[in-house]
């Protein structure tokens, strides 16, 4: 008898035993389970880990905020290195499309014709770039000194020297598109002594405050350094958009939308300012990782009051306008993540 006790002694003892063992094999799994996702969490590498981010000319909204978006990058994405350059509109889709930039900044029009083959993209459709995010509405600005004899674009006609921006660039392409309507184009221009000059926004201010050209022109964020400082410098006026031309380019391209320039934008500008505007956004290469583009598109959100802190073009950001301005516009499969 006390060796059949004994013997269930024994066993009993090893069915605890055994059961410990499990128990403390279940934990162990599980806390490796959560280490291991966390692990991965914090262990993740962005591939490519070096990306160039095409933003615009230095003095307007998309260099200054896209050299905020690049240090946010950097600060939620360890081991992300980002580079940002010059760009326009045009040229900044090409070179996303092409490998030369990974992301970049364009409007809303441009990136619409791009996708549809219009406009300057009728020469071939591009179909390898989607949409991150809209950031804020830019504003068609064309503008003169206080004092300038040119109160229209007809105006143009009679021998003015134009700053439409470089070639190809989103203003650029307004312009000609507005001049279309009063049946002026930059030859007819240029055979009544006028002259067209493609420049970026930096020299605008000085070449027309020192007279050595009229009008200037650019899409960009409103207010803008560059009208700030011919404001400044010599006082400013704008040319109008009337509201039956913004309409007909709107006809042509979703991307546009008829606008005014907000009363009291620049000191002294007490009325508003017929116009047109489109959305500034952030697009990718579709060949970009989506998970690296789901990290860049939270980083964005999860940072929107510091963006708008720092960036005044940003004032107006809203979480649920992302979108705005992809119509007809794929969206990047990891920044829908962030967005479903």
């Amino acid at each position: 008898m006390k060796m059949n006790s004994l013997k269930k002694k024994v066993n009993l003892i090893l069915v605890l035993i055994g059961s410990l063992v499990l128990a403390l094999a279940g934990c162990s799994d599980g806390n490796s389970a959560a280490e291991g996702e966390g692990a991965k969490k914090d262990n993740y590498k962005p591939v490519p880990n070096n990306i160039t981010l095409a933003s615009g000319p230095i003095g307007g909204g998309w260099y200054q905020t896209g050299a905020s978006v690049a240090e946010i990058l950097m600060k939620e994405i360890p081991g992300l290195n980002v580079t940002v350059i010059e760009g326009g509109s045009e040229s900044n889709i090409r070179d996303v499309a092409n490998g030369s930039a990974h992301i970049g900044y364009t409007f809303s029009d441009s990136i619409n014709d791009a996708v549809n083959g219009a406009g300057v993209f009728e020469d071939g459709a591009i179909g390898n770039v989607s949409g991150i995010a809209s950031l804020y509405t830019s504003y068609y600005q064309a503008f003169a000194v206080e004092n300038s004899k040119y109160d229209t674009f007809k105006d143009l006609s009679k021998g003015a020297h134009l700053l439409p921006g470089m070639k190809n660039w989103g203003g650029e392409l307004v312009t000609k598109a507005i001049l279309k309507h009063y049946d002026v184009s930059y030859k007819d221009i240029e055979k009544n002594g006028g002259k067209v000059s493609y420049t970026t926004f930096g020299d605008m201010p000085s070449l027309l405050a020192d007279g050595h050209a009229d009008v200037a022109m650019g899409i960009t964020a409103a207010p803008s350094s560059m009208v700030m400082e011919l404001n400044a410098l010599k006082g400013v006026k704008f040319l109008e958009v009337p509201k039956e031309i913004a309409e007909d380019i709107q006809k042509n391209n979703a991307g546009f939308i008829p606008a005014q320039l907000p009363a009291n934008t620049y000191e002294g500008q007490k009325e508003p300012v017929d116009t047109l505007a489109s959305y500034s956004v952030i697009f990718a290469s579709n060949d970009l990782p989506e998970e690296l583009v789901e990290r860049i598109s939270r980083a964005i959100v999860e940072n929107k009051d510091e963006l708008i802190k720092n960036n005044e073009p940003m004032k107006d950001f809203k979480e649920e306008d992302i979108l705005k301005g992809f119509k007809g516009v794929p969206i990047h499969p990891g920044a829908e993540k962030v967005y479903e």
